[in-house]
């Protein structure tokens, strides 16, 4: 009796076994063309950002040459942006190409669909190279070229709006392809997982029925740590082996459990770096978004320098003073001369003055992307320093990170209420970056809503929650307003109403909150009622 039931045993927890191990190898097949799929899509991410910096790199060099003339050094930037852009569109094409080899069926028909927005991408960015060669050869025919220049470029920078909104198109696209991949990735690492604990159990069921007349005399103690290995497992550690010696099938158990461990590890790991990655490519578009805001305005700046130091009329100088040296003029030319060099010197001082305080201007902006690069070098190396805010610089300081075009159609008002606030200990470039995205978060919902009036307020109080001194700022517009349904959703990855974004602006704020012990939550009475989105930090 005892031995039938030793041989159903064995029997069944051998086709257990078996089944185990195909499923377990189907889905390490899967798992390495997951791996694949999640590395070129990667890629695919890394070229297409390449692709939108330096195409916006080379648009910039050629404005600057239409400013200030294609010099040798500048003409040997453009070529170079231009280089990169070339290679990183056959860079993206090719890896397109080779992905459509390998995938799945079920995927042809989206990644073929990625293929033909590539050769738009090449097109578009065609017609973008051959506008600015043009601008190039109007250069060549002399400084009367400049009108030509400025009409080609005005084209360009059309073209340009259009390719930008694709690449921001397919970083969305890929965006949401990453995330679901990494999600069915990490469930199948699951399933592994399981398939491979269980078939640990069963292996050790079936070892335990074989030498079942003998495990009290000899197993019994090497059955004891391949439990305690398994027990080790099931609570999350997948460090410590299991240490068999010998050249018995235990001990040949013991290493094909712990190569089980090894790859298990390695599963865990491959899903840490992915996280990893993830939030790190959120954090940079985050940083690059506001240094090219803050770094915008400086072209049009150094163009007002430009005009400015041209206004300055010194060769007028020379002739006027050499004219009053010279003792046989009369008395009403010399003062005439006299009122020429005044009117000279003013106009001169007050070029002067318009260029000390532009360039007083472009120096605080300079300071603010210095302090931002400086505070995000240090996020790898250690904590970001608490330091005592000025609420009312910080939401000056937000400002000036915002398109100047953009503040001229909404109007951003500053409540008195900020300024007696004062001070407050907290990390200024995180609570920085959080308030100007929360501001032009307000004002792009106006533009959308194309409200002529469109408002911003900035509000702050004071208040005691459980004996604690609170700081309570509230910034509302009069925009497309928020549904009540929607309130809580805004905050969450990748959820937005702009088609060219990515919904990751509200969701890092709100991180971004929580890591500052705070908390951010909207109010909205609804579509077209306008939204109020508040921020609760300690003061102190």
């Amino acid at each position: 009796m005892i031995r039938t039931k030793v041989i159903l045993v064995f029997t069944t927890s051998l086709f257990l076994i078996a089944g185990l191990l195909g499923i377990h190898i189907f889905e390490t097949s899967k798992e390495v063309y997951f791996h694949k799929r999640l590395d070129s899509m990667h890629h695919e991410y890394i070229l297409v950002l390449n692709i939108k910096h330096a195409v916006s790199s080379q648009l910039k060099e050629a404005t600057t040459g239409v400013v200030f003339g294609f010099s040798p050094e500048q003409l040997k930037r453009y070529e170079k942006t231009k280089i990169l852009a070339d290679s990183s569109i056959k860079d993206l094409m090719t890896t397109i190409s080779i992905e459509l080899d390998y995938i799945l069926s079920d995927e042809k028909e989206n990644e073929e669909g990625e293929s033909r927005k590539a050769l738009e991408l090449r097109d578009k960015y065609t017609e973008i190279d051959t506008q600015l060669e043009k601008i190039q050869h109007i250069a060549d025919q002399g400084t009367k070229s400049r009108h030509a220049q400025e009409a080609v470029l005005a084209n360009v920078d059309g073209l340009y709006r259009s390719f930008a909104s694709l690449i921001d198109e397919w970083i969305e696209h890929e965006q949401e392809e990453l995330q679901s991949l990494e999600n069915t990735f990490r469930a199948m690492t699951n399933r592994n997982t399981i398939i491979l604990v269980v078939g640990s159990i069963i292996t050790l069921v079936f070892a335990m029925t074989m030498s079942l007349s003998i495990i009290l005399l000899i197993i019994d103690p090497r059955m004891k740590e391949l439990i305690s290995g398994t027990e080790r497992v099931s609570q999350g550690d997948l460090s410590t082996p299991i240490a068999l010696a010998g050249n018995d099938e235990f001990t040949a158990l013991s290493k094909a459990f712990n190569q089980m461990m090894l790859r298990l590890q390695s599963s865990q790991k491959q899903l840490l770096e992915q996280s990893y990655y993830s939030g790190m490519a959120e954090m940079v578009s985050g940083i690059l978004h506001n240094i090219k805001n803050a770094f915008s305005p400086f072209i049009v700046d150094t163009e007002i320098i430009y005009h400015h130091v041209k206004s300055i009329k010194l060769f007028q100088f020379i002739p006027t003073l050499n004219e009053l040296r010279d003792d046989t003029i009369d008395s009403a030319r010399k003062n005439d001369l006299l009122d020429l060099s005044g009117l000279l010197i003013e106009n001169s001082q007050d070029a002067l003055k318009k260029i000390r305080d532009k360039l007083a201007v472009m120096q605080n902006r300079a300071t603010l992307i210095e302090r931002i690069i400086e505070e995000q070098s240090q996020l790898a190396n250690s904590q970001r320093l608490i330091e005592d805010v000025s609420l009312q610089e910080l939401f000056q300081d937000s400002l000036s990170l915002i398109k100047t075009s953009l503040l001229e159609e909404v109007s951003v008002t500053v409540s008195d209420n900020v300024q007696l606030i004062g001070t407050i200990k907290t990390q200024r470039i995180i609570l920085l970056q959080v308030c100007k995205n929360v501001i032009l978060n307000s004002i792009e919902s106006i533009l959308r809503y194309g409200n002529k009036v469109g408002k911003v307020e900035i509000n702050a109080e004071l208040f005691h929650d459980s004996s604690q001194e609170m700081v309570h700022i509230t910034v509302s517009d009069n925009g497309e307003g928020i549904k009540h349904e929607s309130l809580q959703e805004i905050f969450q990855r990748g959820i937005s109403s702009k088609s060219t974004r990515s919904g990751l602006g509200l969701h890092w704020c709100a991180n971004s909150i929580a890591a500052l012990q705070g908390q951010i939550y909207a109010e909205s009475n609804g579509p077209g009622q306008g939204a109020q989105l508040h921020i609760l930090l300690k003061r102190s």
